[in-house]
């Protein structure tokens, strides 16, 4: 709670420091409070934003989103793509393990890839870890020391390509 930003309604409440103790109705905040207010400063804390766009413009995507119809014309698109730096992501369960990875390739460059193991199939999803295949890809994207670089982000999910 001490990373609510500004905009926030509980923020001018969470940030008080030196409110005097509520003896009679109290609510549940105020139990978290006298819990948890001892080592945490809340001016010290990273505020998160509200809202990770503005909600005006949250029917617009930010970027272009093209599904392929087959498997010939994904890779014709991918052959054909102008952008200078192209991440492919994908997600898989093998052997009752689940796991995503994401590579990044640049036209007369050398490739980059991250991998993670996400668990065992009983806890993790293959639809999850297409999601992850993505945020590793979009972690790529944000090492890149190059700005101004075009990027396309390939994934063979459609449902996670969907969910943006």
């Amino acid at each position: 709670m001490a990373m609510l930003p500004k905009d926030h309604l509980l923020h001018s409440t969470i940030n008080r420091r030196n409110t005097r103790k509520v003896k009679h109705h109290r609510t549940a905040i105020h139990h978290l409070l006298d819990r948890y207010r001892d080592g945490i400063d809340p001016y010290k804390i990273e505020k998160i934003p509200a809202t990770s766009r503005n909600p005006i413009r949250a029917h617009i995507n930010p970027f272009a989103i093209s599904i392929a119809e087959d498997r010939e014309s994904s890779i014709r698109e991918a052959a054909n793509a102008r952008e200078e730096v192209q991440i492919f992501t994908d997600g898989l369960a093998i052997g009752g393990k689940v796991g995503a990875a994401a590579l990044l390739t640049r036209t007369g460059g050398s490739a980059r890839t991250l991998h993670l193991h996400l668990g065992s199939e009983d806890d993790h999803t293959v639809h999850k870890a297409e999601l992850v295949g993505i945020l590793l890809g979009l972690h790529l994207i944000s090492t890149e020391r190059r700005s101004g670089t075009t990027f396309a982000l390939g994934s063979d999910n459609q449902a996670a390509i969907k969910a943006f």
